[in-house]
């Protein structure tokens, strides 16, 4: 977008028959009636028909059809013409425009002192050149720029000047809506060798608040044209309350003129009653204009570098604020000190020290508005508050008034102030305002302790480094010998193990005693990691003044926070600080702090200590061992225990008193130690607490084992094989290893552990426990299945369960299955509804697909046999026959083919596996290549079934046939087609035992007219042999023998 804007104002010339020119600009505008353009402008024929039209708008302007380059169009002139004499130099411009951003508009600007020979000023392709606004209409801007020297012009005659424009050329492209030269007016100037600007200028009000103000500056010493200044200098001064150029160099700014200046001096003026005229008269912020001159005229080339500002002269009308404004506790009272500011006010002007005041207001606990407790205070810094409202933290406002008028107000940092909070104390941190009690440091000023919105405090990390960050809780009144508790929950945003490893899990979810993590004075944690909270006590809340009593590991996340209590007594009555320190690294360490509580703590003994319960290799026992306190809570020695009970919570955390120790037993320091007999093998945890009377101690406990045999992992499921090449299927296995063998990280037997093999027919994706069938208990890793020769014909997955003891583990099944079996039982139907169910097929060039319109698989194939060498071919699940006297078969297929244009063929074929008769001399089809798949070496053609139905309505095909005696087979379905599209199974059942058919059961084309040969059981023979057979031609059956 190219769009320049230059905002230019000037009264219009009267209109005469010429006119003098003064220093400053004239601008001829384009006015705002057509009545006043036509009596001021005058359109002057060109070489082409043309004329100029009036617009009128927010902008009046005249406009004109563009013309071609080498066109002399109409020009536009102003009717009135400016004297000028030889020598002079005037600067000329015009307000120009095109009417569409799509147009580029060149133009001329015109002269002369008759009309009718106007001269072109100059032909400058850039200066001249204007353009529309983008998205249509005008965009005015004086060309040539302010800057071109395209725009002077030098007078060569004297004589009456007229101005003008008139088109030079357009560049409109086809998408140009109109193509008009506009024009919104002409600028004249008269070039006026005027002493340049006078410099140092400076504008400086009283200081003591009176209506005046003294102006310096230096004098120039050269004229515009560069000349030293060689005649009397002088100096008109202006001056305006506005800092509008328009409204500062006018006539009626004008106050003062000044006709003593020598070039080079400095000068001064004071604007006063007696010098200016008028005279300032109210406040307020004036500006100021030094035009110097000589007999040439004055310089008119004023700009905002110019102007000289004085911010303000006489009585300000506004107060500063007060600065440095600092709370400091003193005793039960506060100081308040601030700086005031009455040199000056708020606009730079004088201030009336009588006049000014102090306002101080108070906040109590940040929240709240502030009350006022000083309405109009006088007197010096500091200001002491000595009527507080009890212990809390308070912050301070303060701010100036004069004249009614506010300043702007300055807070203090909050502190806490007023005595010290009894105990018992608390805080739970329900709103931000309560967490403004506490005093916080630390050694980053972003990574510390602040308010929570879950209200809570929290500890803030960022970074790589360590930070660590103290709060410390209000000042409590603390009395010498008396036992205190401080206790809050803690917790942590990550879990670290001893190791450093993150964690987000509970290390120990089965202890029911981890809420409660206490200590004695003093007692440090044996942690390795900074989860920890350190505990601090003094009577001064800053880092030298704090000493560390306690540190307790809160290495739990929010789901089982860690209930910290401390005990501690002083020496001295008084107000003592207690502060919470800790310590995050990382971006996602963090610390949680809330319901601090500090109180009067009741003399308990201490927990027992050297607190252990062992295990005993595979035994179901646990053995206990602890030492009895020989202090009390505070540390003051123990004359004498009531009891100690021992408690074991199972993994349901139930618990049941195992152990009672008192009477000479409980002696303080006494050893304990006895043998646990468990109920049953399993996960445990005990607890220890003593008791003084009815006051009992913190419960020392252990964390939640495995005691007695453990449950055994499983083996990895991808390390069971399964090999079926022999007669027998091998099933091996990786054994069980690493060093945490046990569920539960409790005792295994390696040197007895045993191995439970499972066997699992294939009956859906998900199997149920009691389809599982333990075939073996074996102590190697190896295990050969020598019982799979009655199982029925289907897919078997095989599992291993590791067991230790009498704790057996869970099974691992492999991931492979194995088809095992002597056949399928009869009568059979496969189910097509899953997938995995193809897997109990053999043969070549059939695979499984989605045949997502009835919701079931299909198994498919195409021709392959010209690319791969291989027939496609599908053998389905054998089975067994034994009855000698019903040897009748029946197979039905449900086929369709892929592409209705395409001619398929599928052979049905009788595989022999075991056969009560000998192996058939002729007939027999051989697979290409070797055989690798049971029958395929010994298979005689049943029938060719021709496959017409689409996929999409699949035909049932029924074959019947005699078998040649009792034994095991399978049925093969053959893709005959040569150039086959794709042919589809949809169903497959088959049923033996029938009664035997005949020869009239065999179903022959009667239109066919080449012999077929069937055997005597009604199977058709390809090849036939020596022997006897049926022979059949366009329909006639007969017996024969072929020798």
């Amino acid at each position: 977008m190219r769009i320049k804007h230059l905002l230019l104002t000037a009264g219009l010339l009267t209109i005469a028959s010429s006119a003098n020119l003064s220093a400053a600009p004239v601008e001829y505008k384009i006015p705002a009636t057509q009545d006043e353009f036509e009596a001021q402008w005058e359109v002057v024929a060109g070489e082409v028909d043309g004329t100029w039209e009036y617009v009128s708008g927010d902008v009046p302007y005249a406009r004109t059809t563009a013309v071609n380059e080498g066109e002399k169009g109409a020009a536009l002139i102003y009717a009135t013409p400016v004297t000028l004499k030889a020598g002079d130099v005037v600067y000329v411009q015009a307000n120009v425009s095109s009417e569409d951003y799509n147009d580029d508009e060149w133009f001329y600007i015109v002269y002369g002192t008759d009309k009718s020979t106007l001269a072109d000023m100059k032909d400058d392709y850039s200066s001249f050149k204007c353009w529309g606004k983008s998205g249509g209409g005008v965009n005015f801007s004086y060309k040539p720029s302010d800057s071109s020297s395209m725009r002077e012009l030098k007078i060569t005659e004297d004589g009456n000047y007229f101005f003008g424009v008139r088109s030079k050329k357009h560049s409109a492209t086809s998408s140009a809506k109109s193509i008009y030269f506009a024009c919104a007016g002409i600028k004249v100037e008269k070039s006026v060798n005027y002493p340049q600007k006078v410099t140092g200028a400076s504008a400086k009000a009283d200081a003591d608040g009176k209506l005046e103000v003294t102006l310096e500056w230096t004098w120039p010493t050269k004229n515009k044209d560069g000349d030293a200044i060689a005649e009397p200098l002088g100096a008109n001064i202006y001056r305006s309350q506005s800092s509008d150029k328009a409204e500062i160099y006018t006539d009626a700014s004008l106050i003062a003129t000044v006709t003593d200046g020598v070039a080079g001096q400095k000068a001064t003026f004071v604007d006063n009653a007696t010098n200016s005229n008028p005279a300032i008269s109210v406040p307020g912020k004036y500006y100021y204009y030094v035009a110097p001159f000589n007999a040439a005229g004055e310089n008119s080339e004023y700009t905002s570098s110019s102007r000289i500002d004085c911010k303000w002269v006489g009585e300000d009308e506004k107060p500063l604020n007060p600065l440095n404004v600092v709370a400091k506790a003193a005793g039960d009272n506060v100081e308040v000190s601030f700086e005031k500011r009455i040199l000056q006010g708020y606009n730079g002007g004088w201030i009336n020290p009588e006049k000014y005041a102090i306002v101080i207001a108070r906040q109590k606990n940040g929240a709240g508005d502030f009350v006022v407790i000083e309405d109009a205070y006088k007197g010096e810094s500091p200001y002491v508050d000595t009527n507080l409202d009890g212990p809390a933290t308070y912050t301070y406002s303060v701010w100036a008034v004069y004249n009614g008028q506010k300043s702007s107000e300055t807070k203090s940092k909050a502190i806490f102030a007023g005595g010290a909070f009894d105990v018992p104390y608390s805080q739970t941190f329900d709103a931000s305002a309560d967490f403004n009690l506490f005093t916080v440091f630390g050694d980053n000023s972003s990574y510390k302790w602040a308010y929570s919105s879950s209200d809570n405090a929290a500890m803030s990390s960022g970074g790589y480094s360590e930070y660590n960050s103290t709060m410390v809780i209000p000042p409590l009144k603390l009395e010498a010998g008396v036992p205190y508790v401080i206790s809050c929950d803690a917790w942590v945003s990550t879990v670290i193990d001893d190791s450093g490893d993150e964690g987000g899990e509970d290390p120990d979810p089965w202890n029911p005693w981890e809420d409660y993590s206490v200590s004695a004075t003093p007692k440090a944690t044996t942690a390795t990691h900074n989860n920890v909270l350190r505990f601090l006590l003094g009577q001064e809340a800053t880092e030298a003044g704090l000493k560390e009593i306690d540190v307790v590991e809160i290495n739990k996340t929010s789901a089982d926070k860690v209930k910290c209590n401390v005990f501690f007594t002083v020496e001295t009555s008084g107000s003592y600080y207690i502060g919470l320190k800790a310590a995050t690294k990382g971006y996602s360490d963090k610390k949680y702090v809330d319901n601090i509580k500090v109180e009067v703590s009741k003399t308990i003994p201490a927990a027992v200590a050297d607190f252990k319960a062992d295990t005993n290799l595979g035994a179901d026992e646990a053995k206990i061992s602890f030492t009895l306190p020989a202090k009390t809570n505070t540390g003051t020695a123990l004359s004498s225990l009531t009891k100690a009970v021992v408690t074991r919570y199972d993994a349901e955390n139930v618990a049941t008193v195992v152990k009672t120790i008192e009477g000479d037993d409980a002696t303080p320091g006494a050893a304990v130690a006895f043998t646990d007999a468990l109920p049953a093998s399993g996960k445990y945890s005990y607890a220890v607490v003593c008791y003084l009377g009815e006051d009992a101690s913190d419960a020392a406990t252990t964390e939640a084992v495995w005691y007695g045999y453990d449950i055994p992992k499983s083996v990895s499921s991808f390390s069971i094989s399964v090999n079926t090449d022999g007669a027998d299927p091998v099933v091996t296995w990786t054994a069980l290893s690493g060093t945490a063998k046990g569920m539960n990280g409790g005792y295994i037997d390696d040197a007895n552990l045993k191995y439970r093999v499972y066997r699992r027919q294939y009956m859906a994706d998900n199997a149920a426990d009691d389809s599982y069938t333990l075939v073996e208990e074996v102590s190697e890793c190896s295990f050969t299945d020598s019982e799979t020769a009655d199982l029925e014909w289907s897919k078997y997955y095989y599992s291993i369960c590791v067991v230790n003891g009498d704790k057996e583990g869970a099974r691992a099944e492999s991931s492979r299955s194995a088809v095992l079996g002597d056949g399928v039982l009869m009568p059979y139907e496969h189910d097509f509804t899953t997938e995995k169910s193809f897997e109990i097929f053999e043969g070549r060039g059939w695979y499984s697909e989605k045949d997502n319109a009835n919701e079931c698989y299909i198994y498919s194939a195409n021709d392959r046999g010209a690319t791969a060498g291989k027939e496609n071919t599908i053998y389905f699940p054998p089975f067994r026959s034994n009855n000698s006297i019903n040897l009748g078969c029946r197979v039905n297929f449900g086929l369709s083919r892929t592409n209705a244009n395409t001619e398929e063929n599928v052979e049905v074929y009788l595989c022999t596996l075991e056969s009560d008769k000998p192996s058939i001399e002729s007939g027999a089809e051989s697979n290409p290549e070797a055989a690798t798949i049971a029958g395929e070496d010994n298979r005689e053609i049943v029938t060719t079934l021709p496959v017409t139905a689409a996929a999409n309505d699949p035909q049932i095909e029924n074959v019947k046939f005699n078998l040649p005696a009792t034994g095991r087979y399978r049925i093969a379905l053959r893709l005959a087609s040569p150039d086959s599209k794709g042919v589809n199974l949809h169903s497959f059942s088959m049923e033996n035992n029938l009664t035997s058919t005949g020869i009239d059961g065999i179903g022959v084309d009667a239109t066919d007219s080449e012999a077929v040969y069937y055997n005597l059981q009604g199977i058709r023979i390809e090849k036939p042999a020596n022997g006897i057979y049926i022979r059949r031609t366009a329909g006639k059956s007969e017996k024969v023998v072929i020798r």
